[in-house]
């Protein structure tokens, strides 16, 4: 059964979404068998397990962006990525 699950970040990181926390984020994603797709509240989906798209977001501080995940572990590809999301800026 294919699930989806979906959820909104803002970016708090007053650097933004830049390449460091976005390769956590990929790798992370990677291990999944689910499709993963993030974008701006308002835009167009990116392939989650790819860097060079997820780069192209171009995320300030306070942007709204949406991580979906469908598939048959979504369940659990959509926590994983939230922690990693929540992980990341809480380090820096």
């Amino acid at each position: 059964m294919c699930q989806t699950q979906r959820r909104l970040f803002v970016v708090s990181n007053p650097s933004g979404l830049h390449m460091r926390p976005l390769q956590a984020f990929v790798e992370r994603a990677s291990r999944f068998q689910s499709n993963v797709q993030v974008g701006r509240k308002e835009g167009e989906m990116l392939n989650g397990k790819s860097l060079i798209h997820l780069l192209g977001l171009g995320a300030e501080q306070g942007t709204e962006i949406v991580v979906e995940v469908s598939g048959p572990d979504a369940d659990a590809a959509i926590e994983d990525l939230w922690d990693v999301l929540q992980k990341i800026y809480d380090d820096v």
